[in-house]
């Protein structure tokens, strides 16, 4: 079993879960998949190539977590494991149904994480797929969404 450092939430997030912006539920995930909380134009804002995106509810898992549960994809060399530190990189959401597209928030520098999201890049993407910056913070990534 490994051993995780705590990973304190944004207070953005802590805010945007409190007020009910954010998804807090399994049923909230779901539903996602039908009702799009945000905007096909303001994902593009974000992520041009992406036609979704499914913030996740809480609990929050870092990768790490989800390797260790036997989530495979995430040692994978499309996956860029290289590129992050699984246990300092906490999955939020992702692009949509079947789209591996990870978007996390990164602790591996001090302050507020920045938010990443794994881009596929055609053709090799287990050579050539990268962890990209969306956004400096949370925050700032809330603002270009629009929540």
């Amino acid at each position: 079993m490994t051993t995780y450092i705590e990973l304190v939430l944004p207070a953005k997030l802590m805010e945007l879960l409190a007020s009910g912006v954010w998804p807090s539920e399994e049923r909230d995930l779901q539903r996602q998949n039908l009702e799009q909380i945000v905007s096909l134009e303001a994902v593009r804002r974000v992520a041009p190539d992406e036609n979704a995106l499914v913030l996740f509810p809480p609990p929050f898992e870092t990768i790490a977590t989800r390797i260790e549960r036997g989530e495979l994809f995430w040692t994978w060399p499309e996956a860029a494991p290289s590129q992050i530190d699984p246990e300092k990189t906490l999955l939020i959401g992702d692009f949509g149904l079947v789209s591996d597209t990870g978007l996390v928030l990164d602790y591996r520098e001090t302050g507020e994480p920045k938010v990443l999201r794994l881009r596929w890049h055609f053709p090799n993407p287990e050579e050539n797929n990268k962890w990209e910056q969306v956004s400096p913070t949370l925050a700032d990534f809330c603002k270009a969404i629009g929540l």
